[in-house]
């Protein structure tokens, strides 16, 4: 009984040691990663940015996402935003709020891997590379919206406490965080969601549980999804058919395709930056030049990691199907590895096809997990084997994990250095940005400050440009249009559409537009504001008549009374 008693005391003394250790090890990454969080943000608060923080204004005077402004994006995106501006929160506060999103989700990785993995290393790892090289860097930045990643770790994580406890209700909390992400990124939560509900089903049958059973398991995993994504349809009711229509189909079709040759065009790409960077520093070229030759490495190295990752899980596999390579993982962490795996192919899919590097980090993300697992897994068969090709898979994914750490100090370093050197800043009555370049800051100013003095709060504005800083969310004036961007009429040429922006423009007495002709995407001719929106320019210089030119933006005034 003593003897009992002395075992159960010491088991208890080591898990409360190991609690302690990762707690503190918690503490330490939340202040790390808040310091890379909370550097200056000089994007000027463009494109993807701008939408986001623009967008949550027009609720404030009353308007619906979808049916009174263009969202292509899950509501939740609009809605919590908007439930901070009414907060009284500006626009900095908000970003703020953001960051430490960012920082919470690198946490949840920790306490995700942590249990995945059973050791408090393999968890710091994961943590930083999805914080400094996963979506919450790539996708916009710290200061965005990252709430679904978030939320599908933390589903994540409630659907292994199932696979090593059975408490079904485990799977019914795993479902409302899937629920809760898709309201925000339907498609990329959605592809987790998927991989939960395959390996569910694929783990049932592999232990033989009656149909009855898996059944049961599945629809508790489906009841939590349910719950959430009725509630959020009931919020919105009024505008639920052009929110299915936005979301579900408007989505898929916005932006650029490329195609498999096109990612094959960038890895190159990404190889040749790598190598001039380089060359460049040996040459002896400024020291900060080492910051870009470590993201090009860091973007070429997440380019290829989707395949390695694939590759070496398949030779993983196979060798350890026998009972003669060592400790084989428990049940639960096989399932958890595959439903991750799924999860980051089901996200590569859309990556794959639309090239950019912020589509590739959703699917990267996940898979940084297996990364570190398959690691540590080839060292130790390595060890026990002795096997060349085991060796040389464990230094690869060295290489692999040692570039994704040098990402982590260039992000920290510029973090770091941007609070240090003062960077020029524009202000408005609801929030302020800092930019990198300082004649665009003094322009983006004069723009402002012309603004606030010919209009007051709640009057119409409209800006052209897709890199105008958010001049909608700095003043709170409204836009007369459907469009906060002018990004999906560049990329998908509309006469109807440019009609309906007129129309607006005209409709509504819009006091100023912020307009510039010269703007698109790449060299391409085809993408060009000027090429793809004839009858929208024609409309504002028609309607329009100058005001003040200011560097590269024109402001124009209504011709009318």
């Amino acid at each position: 009984m003593a003897f009992g008693a002395t075992e159960d005391s010491a088991a208890a003394g080591t898990s409360s040691v190991e609690s302690r250790r990762g707690l503190l090890i918690g503490l330490a990454l939340a202040v790390w990663f808040g310091v890379a969080a909370h550097g200056l943000d000089t994007n000027g608060a463009t494109l993807d940015m701008g939408e986001f923080l623009s967008n949550p204004v027009r609720m404030l005077y009353g308007e619906l996402p979808y049916r009174d402004f263009w969202l292509v994006t899950a509501p939740g995106e609009v809605l919590l935003p908007a439930w901070l501006y009414q907060l009284g929160l500006d626009m900095n506060g908000v970003k703020r709020v953001m960051a430490a999103v960012s920082v919470l989700a690198g946490l949840m990785a920790f306490a995700v891997a942590r249990r995945l993995l059973k050791s408090d290393l393999a968890a710091t790892l994961v943590a930083c590379l999805v914080f400094f090289d996963g979506l919450t860097y790539h996708h916009q930045g710290f200061r965005y919206i990252h709430v679904y990643l978030v939320a599908v770790l933390a589903a994540f994580g409630c659907l292994l406490h199932f696979w090593s406890s059975g408490r079904r209700r485990s799977l019914f909390a795993c479902g409302l965080l899937l629920g809760v992400g898709m309201s925000f990124r339907l498609f990329y939560a959605g592809g987790a969601a998927a991989a939960c509900f395959l390996t569910l089903a694929w783990e049932s049958r592999r232990r033989g549980d009656p149909p009855g059973s898996m059944f049961r398991n599945l629809g508790a995993l489906a009841s939590g999804v349910l719950v959430v994504l009725a509630g959020v349809s009931l919020l919105l009711a009024d505008v639920l058919p052009e929110m299915g229509w936005s979301v579900l189909v408007e989505s898929v079709a916005h932006g650029s395709v490329r195609s498999a040759g096109g990612y094959l065009e960038l890895l190159i790409e990404a190889g040749r930056s790598l190598a001039s960077t380089a060359g460049a520093l040996f040459l002896g070229a400024p020291g900060g030049l080492w910051v870009k030759a470590v993201g090009s490495l860091e973007e070429l190295l997440t380019r290829l990691l989707p395949f390695l990752v694939v590759a070496l899980f398949s030779v993983w596999s196979r060798a350890t199907r026998s009972a003669a390579s060592g400790p084989h993982p428990p049940p639960a962490v096989r399932a958890g590895l595959w439903t991750l795996l799924i999860w980051g192919g089901i996200l590569f899919l859309r990556g794959f096809t639309r090239g950019s590097i912020q589509k590739i980090a959703h699917a990267t993300t996940p898979l940084f997990f297996i990364l570190v697992f398959l690691w540590r897994e080839f060292r130790r068969l390595g060890n026990e084997s002795g096997k060349r090709s085991h060796r040389l898979a464990a230094s690869v994914l060295f290489v692999f994990v040692l570039g994704f750490g040098l990402h982590w100090a260039a992000v920290t370093y510029e973090q770091i250095e941007s609070r240090i050197h003062l960077r020029p800043v524009v202000r408005g009555p609801y929030g302020k940005l800092y930019m990198s370049n300082r004649a665009n800051a003094a322009d983006a100013q004069r723009v402002i400050d012309l603004v606030t003095a010919k209009t007051r709060e709640g009057d119409f504005l409209f800006a052209t440009p897709k890199k105008a800083p958010v001049f909608y969310a700095l003043t709170r004036r409204r836009n007369p249009t459907r469009y906060d961007s002018l990004i999906d009429l560049v990329y998908r040429p509309s006469e109807a559409a440019q009609r309906e922006v007129c129309g607006a423009l005209v409709g509504h007495p819009t006091a100023l537009v912020v307009h510039s002709r010269s703007w698109g995407f790449g060299s391409d001719p085809a993408l060009q504001f000027d090429r793809t929106c004839p009858i929208l320019n024609d409309c504002i210089e028609r309607e329009f008549e100058p005001l003040a030119q200011v560097g590269e933006y024109e402001v124009l005034r209504s011709r009318g009374p």
